[in-house]
């Protein structure tokens, strides 16, 4: 039965078509086989920390973005409220300037009146200086006459 056993095995080691392998083989399989699976396992271990490096980056200059955002917002409000403030100091100026101006308005117009009495009291000056004038013609045509009339006696 040894020999019948022996050939039988190697009957089945030499079949190529058989189920049984030899040890050799058997170990080179089985080291196919955990390659096979060290390297899905390096893969799968390769796509996870690529995917968790990613979600990092992504986490980082998300951060980022919103500090820069926020250091933009600030500005921008700094910068609002200083136009804000200077748009109110132009806005008193201007209402300083339209007071002064409706100031002097109104004294341009006490001034045209005036004026537009200067004019009138010039006039009724002009005329009573003529009144005036003519009164004193006659005295003197009058004193004139009576001085005639004083070398006649």
């Amino acid at each position: 039965m040894n020999r019948q056993t022996t050939a039988h095995l190697q009957a089945e080691i030499s079949d190529t078509s058989g189920t049984r392998l030899e040890p050799k083989q058997r170990k080179r399989k089985q080291n196919k086989n955990i390659v096979l699976v060290i390297s899905v396992v390096l893969w799968l271990c390769l796509a996870v920390g690529g995917y968790l490096l990613a979600d990092w980056y992504i986490d980082q200059t998300r951060a980022y973005i919103d500090q820069r955002l926020t250091q933009a917002e600030a500005t921008n409000t700094e910068q609002v409220e200083t136009m804000q403030e200077e748009v109110e100091k132009v806005r008193d100026d201007m209402s300083e300037l339209k007071d002064e101006l409706n100031y002097i308005k109104e004294d341009l117009e006490l001034t045209g009146e005036t004026l537009n009495g200067t004019d009138e009291t010039k006039q009724a000056l002009e005329k009573r200086i003529e009144e005036l004038t003519k009164q004193l013609d006659e005295l003197k045509s009058s004193l004139k006459k009576l001085e005639d009339a004083a070398r006649a006696w």
